[in-house]
């Protein structure tokens, strides 16, 4: 919901976020410099000093615990790094960055793999997030569809955000959270019923839906905005 118009704020797992991003998209990625051999130590073997290796950082996020580069100054402002993101063709976008980790996993780590494509909550104790994959299956190297309507509406979302945890106070959550616990229990039957790879033909008709119910501007062929020289104007610049 970041994207909506008229947005104001974001909350959410953020340095998740930020892992993301990094991940997939090539602005804002710092290059990362891992620490040199110290003297008189020898490398086993010559390496690249951006590549990452699962046996030095066996997480995917770890890969970013080093020291960082980055090409661009953070104060380059919120105009810039919007500007740019309306700029990004399509070639440099990395949908699929974990493909190849995810073969040297361990089998628990992707043994319910179905299960990544199944509307359901997760909870964790007082907290509520419900897991939408039907709106990201590009990142499954399938076929995005017009996402139908939220099962659920703003109000239930938000009140379950005001949901707070007090220390020396106990909650049975399972109870306080029956219903969306038995949803969770039937997650089979609601694994998203997509199975079409990536078509570059099904990319117009998303797009229409999208600048209809996103930012107006991303995903224009960058040939359209040509060089922007100038910030485009957003709605909410006038109150930042």
């Amino acid at each position: 919901m970041g994207v909506k118009k008229g947005r104001l704020e974001i909350s959410g797992p953020l340095l998740l976020l930020q892992l993301w991003s990094w991940s997939h998209l090539p602005l804002g990625r710092p290059k990362v410099i891992f620490e040199k051999p110290k003297e008189g130590d020898e490398p086993d073997e010559e390496e690249d000093e951006h590549e990452v290796h699962l046996d030095y950082n066996p997480v995917f996020g770890a890969k970013w615990c080093a020291a960082h580069a980055f090409d661009v100054p953070h104060n380059a402002g919120t105009e810039y790094y919007r500007n740019q993101i309306d700029l990004i063709p399509e070639g440099v976008v990395d949908w699929q960055p974990y493909d190849d980790l995810l073969e040297q996993m361990p089998f628990e780590v992707h043994q319910d793999s179905d299960w990544w494509f199944a509307r359901v909550p997760l909870m964790h104790f007082w907290i509520v997030e419900f897991h939408y994959p039907h709106k990201v299956m590009r990142q499954f190297g399938l076929r995005q569809p017009i996402p139908p309507s939220l099962p659920r509406g703003e109000a239930e979302v938000w009140r379950l955000r005001k949901i707070k945890h007090f220390a020396g106070k106990s909650n049975n959550w399972e109870l306080v959270h029956a219903n969306y616990v038995q949803e969770y229990n039937r997650v089979e039957a609601r694994v998203w019923p997509e199975d079409i790879h990536f078509d570059v033909a099904s990319l117009p008709e998303y797009r229409h839906w999208f600048q209809q119910n996103g930012m107006y501007t991303i995903l224009f062929d960058s040939q359209c905005l040509g060089g922007l020289n100038e910030p485009i104007t957003y709605p909410r610049d006038s109150i930042e």
